[in-house]
């Protein structure tokens, strides 16, 4: 017997049509005004405008969404323009005049079709936007779509058509600020900077020691609290003084200070004083300072200066550096020496000069961990700055400052790279060297205390020739690939003794420090190698590869019977790397470094009116960063086994008391295959 669980009676059927008209019925009768209500308005819903209503016309009206708490906020007498939101459409943007034709604004309504023909072209107004939603086919596990509403593009990606979902391309139109408690919202949930600050009249800090970015305070001998200053640009190139220094950050500025009467002002712009730098404040050490800081009677046992106390300390000169003077002159507007001063001088107003100008100052601060700093040390570089006959003066002026940790053990090194080198940073370079531990030999990279000293080519000076002192010339820094040239020049009465001491002088040219020893067989073995990362240990040998050398030229005679000189010209630094780790974070490691000169030229050299040789000769040197990383191999995973089982009672009630699946299938098995026969048969 067919049993029909879907038919119902003919009264259960008019019960249930009575109950949905009522309940409809009184929903609707809950969701009208009340009786009095004699003025009703017309109301449409948008999506996009705001959730509460506000009544205006009639105040006996309510509804269930006026709040039930006065405000005083005056509702606007209308509503604001509605505008389409979710269409490309917009009336005319470029229409910005009103009664007049806009150059190029085709939509403009007030153009005539003779303004149009002035047009060159129309400016845009309508943007078309992809609706199409875009994944890698690899991640599509199951579609049941319309062929039609999907596509695979070329690049292998698996589109969705069109997107029925419009207003996921618009922005939400958001509810209008009417109240100052909705504008603070806004504030605390999209915060940018303001140029609003609230006035600072006491210093207090919440913490007691300095945290990384804080200004450094000072106090000045009137007991003023000010801030170590490091002048710098802002919107000019003119120094601003309003500018205080970092805690822990290593800053350098350079500016323009511009003076428009110098022979006035020499002797009296606190600017000009490198005094201004050093005296009349002390550097607090730490904010704690201001926390245990309290002023009781001058003269007692108990009075506290702000000014002299064990939390300040003075600015002191820059003694602890014997390779550097704390107190140096620009002399010839390009060379930097010491001054000879032994104590800091003032600018002099001289003849036609302004003297003692100060033009850098760097400030060394040390610092021990949280207990803040311990020392602050200054080094200052003046000049003197002409006199004009209008007395307006024009210069630069530097200003840094550098911290260094005294309560880190071991001798701080900078890393050019933690593991690969990262872009900009110096190459590690160095030669191996063998010392002796006891009695067991150990291996170690040697290089430069100087970072900036570790792989350099030569650089040319303002008229061409070759700047050959090592502190002049051009650090190699990864990633940057560079070629320089330059002239050399060298004297000698005999052309033999010519061509062996230019073919030297280009080698000393062309290569950085530690030059090799040029023996009669050739080049001793240099060991120079180059750091494979850029946080190689100099310890481990094994993070270094060896520099190789081509076409590396003995100096030599000159060929008998010619007035040439054979001479290689130019030096070639290709740096192999590549790259290694993940796709998203490589890291650059160097595999390869080779010093490739050119081949040798004969180099016709004439002897000058004195019979001395002493010829202009250009050498080039270039450095080639060669990338040679391998693309990741590509790698497709095991295809997951589909184990196929059948539950324990699919054959329910065929077969009763089966143990197992395994079981029941065995002895189902020859009448499943005989059914599938009979079937495909039939069919």
């Amino acid at each position: 017997m067919a049993v029909n669980m879907n038919k119902r009676e003919p009264q259960q059927t008019i019960f249930l049509v009575f109950l949905v008209l009522h309940v409809l019925f009184h929903g609707a009768i809950s969701s009208t005004t009340t009786p009095d209500s004699t003025n009703t308005t017309d109301s449409t819903t948008d999506s996009t405008a705001p959730s509460t209503t506000v009544t205006t016309t009639v105040p006996t009206t309510t509804t269930t969404t006026v709040p039930t708490t006065t405000t005083t906020t005056i509702a606007p007498l209308l509503p604001p323009s509605e505008l389409d939101l979710n269409s490309l459409t917009s009336q005319c943007p470029c229409d910005l005049t009103g009664n007049a034709c806009d150059v190029s604004c085709c939509c403009d309504e007030d153009c005539t079709a003779d303004d149009k023909k002035a047009f060159t072209s129309c400016l845009p107004f309508s943007t078309d936007v992809d609706d199409r939603v875009c994944f890698r086919k690899e991640i599509i596990l199951f579609e049941n779509s319309d062929p039609i509403v999907s596509e695979i593009t070329d690049d292998n990606l698996f589109c969705i058509y069109y997107d029925n979902k419009e207003e996921r391309n618009f922005y939400t139109n958001p509810d209008l600020v009417q109240t100052l408690s909705t504008f603070n919202e806004y504030k605390a949930e999209f915060p940018v900077f303001s140029f609003q600050s609230d006035p600072i009249t006491t210093v207090s800090f919440d913490s007691p020691f300095y945290k990384s970015g804080d200004p450094i305070y000072t106090v000045l001998e009137s007991l003023a609290v000010g801030k170590l200053g490091l002048p710098r640009t802002s919107n000019t190139v003119e120094c601003v003084d309003d500018n205080p220094a970092g805690y822990l950050l290593d800053e350098s500025h350079t500016c323009t200070r511009s003076i428009e009467n110098l022979t006035l002002e020499c002797e009296g712009a606190v600017a000009l004083d490198a005094n201004t730098f050093i005296n009349g404040f002390r550097v607090v050490t730490s904010p704690q300072l201001f926390q245990v800081f309290n002023v009781t009677v001058p003269g007692t046992d108990n009075y506290f200066s702000l000014y002299n106390n064990s939390y300040t300390v003075a600015v002191e000169l820059d003694n602890q550096t014997t390779t550097v003077d704390p107190i140096q002159c620009i002399f010839n507007a390009t060379s930097t020496g010491p001054c000879g001063y032994t104590s800091l001088p003032s600018p002099i107003l001289g003849t036609n000069t302004c003297n003692n100008v100060v033009r850098q100052v760097h400030y060394r601060i040390m610092t021990e961990g949280t207990t803040g700093i311990f020392k602050v040390l200054v080094r200052f570089v003046l000049s003197d700055i002409p006199v004009s006959a209008s007395s307006t003066a024009s210069f630069t002026q530097t200003f840094s400052s550098t911290f260094e940790d005294t309560s880190s053990s071991g001798e701080p090194f900078k890393r050019s790279g933690n593991p690969g080198y990262a872009v900009g940073e110096p190459v590690l370079a160095g030669t191996l060297n063998q010392t002796n531990i006891g009695d067991t030999p150990v291996d170690v990279i040697l290089i430069n205390p100087n970072r900036d000293r570790y792989m350099t080519v030569v650089r040319a000076s303002a008229t061409g020739d070759c700047v050959t002192d090592s502190d002049s010339r051009m650090s190699v820094v990864f990633g940057q690939s560079v070629r320089t040239g330059c002239v050399l020049r060298v004297s000698a009465t005999n052309l033999t003794q010519y061509c062996a001491l230019m073919q030297q002088t280009i080698i000393d040219t062309m290569e950085f420090d530690s030059i090799p020893e040029v023996t009669s067989s050739g080049f001793r073995d240099n060991n120079r190698y180059v750091g494979l990362y850029g946080n190689s240990d100099v310890t481990k040998t094994g993070d270094w590869v060896k520099i190789l050398y081509v076409n590396q030229l003995v100096p030599s005679a000159p060929t008998t019977g010619t007035s040439a000189c054979q001479l290689t010209l130019g030096m070639h630094i290709q740096i192999l790397y590549a790259n290694i780790g993940a796709l998203v974070n490589p890291q650059p490691k160097i595999i390869g470094v080779s010093f490739i000169y050119d081949s040798a030229t004969a180099v016709q050299i004439r002897p000058t009116l004195v019979g001395e040789y002493n010829q202009p000769i250009e050498v080039t040197t270039s450095v080639a960063f060669i990338d040679v990383s391998k693309p990741a191999v590509g790698y497709e995973g095991e295809p997951p086994i589909f184990l196929a089982k059948l539950p324990y009672d699919f054959f329910y009630p065929f077969i009763s008391g089966a143990s197992t699946p395994q079981s029941v299938l065995s002895s189902f098995l020859p009448l499943v295959l005989v059914v599938l026969l009979t079937v495909s048969r039939v069919l």
